[in-house]
């Protein structure tokens, strides 16, 4: 049995990634496209170009032209705020599509909606309101509601600094700073919503966002266990 899957933007790191772990395989055909030429155009052999962006009007009526005409089992969002677009308009589309429900996209589409998920589970970052913020809180961290790649985000030490951040990034919520390491935690739950898999790994460089340097963290932290395991439990 072979099916077409067609991954959408062809571009971004997640895309490349399904690249190289797809392309050998025989049972698959991959189609990429994209809105706007970049590197996908170069990686993906069965290449389609001008799709609208996923916010315009006109984008479910192409996306399913391109399902009828090129015959898509199903697609591969491959971009954060895609992934949610495609949860969220997955009934009007006339093939699968590949990746978590709709609930459980919006909540990580959004730090809002993950920290008022997860307060009461895990310990998140204290949020302020401007009115409310005194001059020992600072400094404070601010960063948009929705967004990735450290877009918008920074330390601000004083209410002037919110201010002026807000004219820019209007739509931002305000956190305690927290310093020290950083770190990412991959993880991997099967289908059953069981997980098999969690590894951590100090962030020790990092470029417009993205670590670009990080060293797997060994130590066997019970902490660590335990935060990934009751997200793990609170969100599909």
């Amino acid at each position: 049995m072979n099916l077409n899957i067609l991954v959408f933007p062809c571009g971004s790191e997640i895309a490349l990634e399904l690249h190289r772990s797809l392309k050998y395989s025989r049972h698959i055909t991959l189609f990429g496209a994209n809105s706007i030429d970049d590197h996908g155009k170069f990686i993906y052999e069965n290449y389609i170009d001008n799709v609208p962006f996923y916010n315009s009007d006109n984008f479910l009526q192409k996306i399913n032209e391109i399902v009828k005409k090129y015959n898509i089992d199903a697609i591969y969002p491959a971009m954060d705020s895609v992934i949610a677009k495609f949860s969220e308009i997955s009934e009007k589309i006339d093939c699968k599509i590949i990746g978590s429900n709709d609930e459980t996209n919006q909540i990580c589409l959004s730090k809002l909606l993950t920290y008022k998920k997860l307060k009461n589970i895990v310990k998140c970052p204290k949020i302020f309101e401007i009115n409310d913020i005194k001059l020992e809180d600072f400094p404070l961290f601010i960063k948009p509601k929705i967004g990735y790649g450290s877009r918008g985000a920074t330390i601000v030490r004083s209410i002037e600094e919110i201010h002026n951040h807000l004219l820019n990034y209007p739509d931002s919520i305000i956190t305690e700073f927290l310093p020290g390491a950083e770190f990412t935690i991959d993880c991997f739950t099967d289908r059953k919503g069981e997980l098999k898999f969690y590894g951590p790994r100090k962030r020790n460089r990092i470029s417009n966002g993205i670590s670009v340097n990080t060293k797997i963290f060994n130590d066997d932290n019970e902490q660590i266990k335990n935060i990934v395991n009751k997200i793990n439990k609170s969100i599909k």
